[in-house]
């Protein structure tokens, strides 16, 4: 009887470590996820001010024709 109740007490810790070490992984996919979307968004603002910039230039190719 000792053994099963020691067997199901140490199953029960075991699974209570998994459980946290799930957390850790699912914060870590949720930072990495808004890292990624605020990269994206900073190169998204930097095309349209170099946009911006390149219409604000005169080009060289447009004074020839």
């Amino acid at each position: 009887m000792n053994i099963i109740i020691f067997s199901l007490l140490a199953l029960g810790l075991i699974l209570l470590a998994i459980s946290y070490r799930k957390d850790k992984g699912n914060n870590l996919e949720v930072q990495l996820e808004n890292f990624s979307i605020q990269i994206l968004k900073e190169m998204y603002q930097l095309k349209k001010k170099l946009k911006v910039i390149e219409d604000a230039m005169p080009t060289q190719n447009k004074s020839k024709y």
